[in-house]
């Protein structure tokens, strides 16, 4: 197998759209409860790159004849829309249910880290459901420390569900 990551690119949407609705389906990592479509794909596209973020995604190569499918992607966007979080930053991730595991976020996650301390951001901050715990755990193999749990903030598939934040601190004070 064979896997790049690249900035993303329109044609990419329907995937990731697809990744994510899948997400929204089943699983706590995201508190969204409704599907997106290509036009909200878009829009989030278009945030990304008007705001300078960095995005990637993950682009697995399937054959010799360079066909590929798009299994995930990671980007940074706003923490909060103060001037003074400017530079305070949160990150995504969402990888296609069959190809975790194999090490790709972990890798794409250090893409993103360079990028933002080239951008010169301070922090980046992950929100992470606490009942996922080998998510939360990734968080922390990644280098995120665990800075506190927001209790019964988000209600999904019938149940409160509480909140950890993980920070990783980019530069020196």
């Amino acid at each position: 197998m064979s896997f790049q990551f690249r900035p993303p690119q329109e044609s990419d949407l329907p995937a990731l759209a697809e990744i994510f609705n899948n997400e929204i389906e089943t699983s706590t990592c995201t508190f969204r409860t409704d599907h997106v479509d290509l036009s909200n794909r878009r829009a989030w596209l278009e945030d990304i790159r008007r705001d300078n973020y960095p995005c990637l995604v993950i682009v697995h190569t399937i054959d010799v004849d360079d066909l590929s499918s798009i299994v995930g992607w990671c980007n940074l966007s706003r923490y909060r829309p103060q001037e003074a979080y400017s530079t305070t930053t949160e990150i995504t991730l969402y990888i296609h249910r069959d190809f975790r595991g194999l090490g790709l976020g972990s890798q794409v996650i250090g893409c993103i880290v360079t990028e933002a301390r080239e951008r010169g951001y301070q922090t980046i901050l992950a929100m992470v459901a606490t009942e996922n715990a080998p998510n939360t755990k990734f968080w922390v193999k990644c280098g995120f420390e665990q800075r506190g749990i927001l209790k019964d903030v988000g209600k999904k598939f019938g149940r409160w569900l509480d909140v950890g934040v993980y920070q990783l601190m980019l530069s020196s004070y």
